[in-house]
């Protein structure tokens, strides 16, 4: 991994990010005043990276069956939440502090999941997904269920996923390889 200086442009440092020299997905978050980036990659693992010390934290988290394709953090009744997306047509949800996964994969997705982001919306910690098959998904994570019907409206793989409030409803953007960016509320 390499630090670069944002007003400088300048490389701050590498540092060996140790058992990956595959394709990569990563994330940046906060967490307990210290800053921390979890990717993950074609070995099928998570790792946690502490930028503060320049260390891993914990062991690899393993369970994908398949190279992890996207993953993102979110906070959820004050725990911690890693969502990580595979090739093998799962979502799986851990638990930072310890590393856990916390329940079963979240399956029935009909291709490789390429996106994921996280939100908490009216009590409910969402997860949205997209993929190969074109279509952005919403899943409910205490209730492991989908919410409604895939939202269809892109003619090739979803890539890009972010959500924001945006007049007290969920705003959901996605980015397509068909070259457009699709805009859900």
């Amino acid at each position: 991994m390499r630090v670069w200086d944002l007003e400088t442009g300048m490389s701050r440092g590498e540092f060996s990010l140790g058992g990956n020299d595959d394709l990569m997905t990563a994330t940046v978050f906060e967490h307990r005043g210290k800053t921390l980036i979890v990717y993950g990659s074609g070995d099928r693992t998570l790792r946690v990276w502490d930028l503060e010390c320049g260390a891993l934290r914990g062991l690899p988290l393993s369970g994908h069956k398949a190279s992890i394709s996207a993953v993102t953090v979110g906070q959820h009744s004050g725990q911690s939440l890693i969502v990580s997306a595979g090739e093998d047509h799962t979502l799986r949800v851990w638990d930072l502090e310890s590393g856990t996964l916390c329940g079963e994969p979240l399956r029935g997705l009909d291709s490789s999941v390429l996106a994921v982001a996280v939100a908490e919306y009216m009590g409910k910690f969402l997860i949205v997904s997209g993929g190969e098959d074109c279509a952005l998904r919403v899943w409910d994570l205490e209730s492991r269920t989908l919410l409604g019907e895939p939202l269809r409206g892109h003619e090739a793989a979803v890539h890009a996923i972010a959500l924001t409030q945006r007049q007290g409803q969920t705003l959901i953007v996605s980015g397509s390889d068909d070259k457009t960016v699709g805009v859900w509320y």
